[in-house]
């Protein structure tokens, strides 16, 4: 353990302190996730403060490596595509050449291709015949946090549940028709309800399937 540390800590130096990537074993990540689960489990037995503070400062230096590469990475991604590429994905004529990174790990080649394939479908994209708005948002919201997605929309989702319950059990009372109109049509014109759930809680409120 005490070596990889070591090594982490060169890593990290190197890191700070250079444009370029540190040259790491295919076997790095791997061995940083195996080492954090042991220091995890030795926690539960060493819980002294100096056991507990070399266990953050490794947590910390492995973090550390691996957001700086993975700016250094996303930062290359595009200053490549900038090179070789104009706005609308024509071969680039200036003397720009892009250099193909070094010490890429497996992984890491991957994540660099992929922002290069991303870049371009956003090129693509701006050019394309076949926007359409809703697609957008139908692909934006599927890409939200599912857990942040559910606390957005709660909210919505109770009041509109709540106002449906009442239209079953009070849609023969004229007074209540009047109040569950307004209801309906006050979520309708806030955009909580689409065109359809607006038909169809009103067709729910006057009895009609």
């Amino acid at each position: 353990m005490d070596d990889f540390y070591q090594t982490l800590r060169k890593i990290q130096k190197y890191e700070r302190t250079n444009g370029d990537l540190a040259k790491l074993d295919e076997t790095f990540y791997k061995e940083l996730y195996n080492s954090l689960e042991e220091l995890e489990q030795q926690s539960e037995y060493d819980s002294s403060s100096k056991s507990q503070t070399f266990n953050e400062q490794f947590k910390s230096i492995g973090m550390e490596i691996c957001q700086r590469r993975e700016k250094k990475i996303n930062d290359m991604a595009l200053l490549n595509f900038h090179r070789q590429y104009t706005i609308f994905l024509e071969e680039s004529e200036t003397d720009s050449i892009a250099v193909t990174p070094q010490n890429l790990t497996f992984s890491e080649k991957k994540l660099y291709s992929s922002l290069i394939n991303l870049f371009k479908q956003y090129r693509e994209d701006l050019i394309s015949n076949d926007y359409n708005p809703d697609n957008f948002n139908i692909e934006l919201s599927n890409q939200l946090n599912e857990d942040i997605w559910k606390k957005l929309t709660k909210n919505c989702v109770d009041e509109i549940e709540h106002t449906n319950t009442e239209l079953i059990e009070t849609s023969h009372d004229c007074s209540s028709l009047v109040n569950n109109l307004e209801k309906i049509a006050k979520l309708y014109e806030n955009g909580f309800l689409t065109d359809d759930e607006f038909i169809l809680m009103k067709q729910k409120l006057f009895g009609k399937n």
